[in-house]
């Protein structure tokens, strides 16, 4: 049982750090979070699309695997 949590919460880490790394480098790439931000608020490309996604879909996994399981 104790196995079984911390796998989860390991593969919920790994796609939160994951995540974590697309976003900076959206930020970055398109300059949000800086004091003055884009004069035009850029469209992401189908290529930062897709990796946000993918991170979303990770996250989504990590979080719902064994879903319906009763731990108590």
């Amino acid at each position: 049982l104790h196995s079984l949590l911390q796998a989860r919460l390991d593969m919920i880490a790994a796609a939160c750090e994951g995540a974590e790394k697309v976003l900076a480098d959206t930020r970055k790439a398109y300059c949000f979070g800086t004091r003055q931000g884009p004069a035009i608020a850029p469209t992401l490309d189908k290529g930062q699309a897709a990796k946000i996604q993918e991170q979303e879909n990770l996250l989504r996994a990590a979080v719902n695997i064994g879903e319906g399981n009763d731990f108590t």
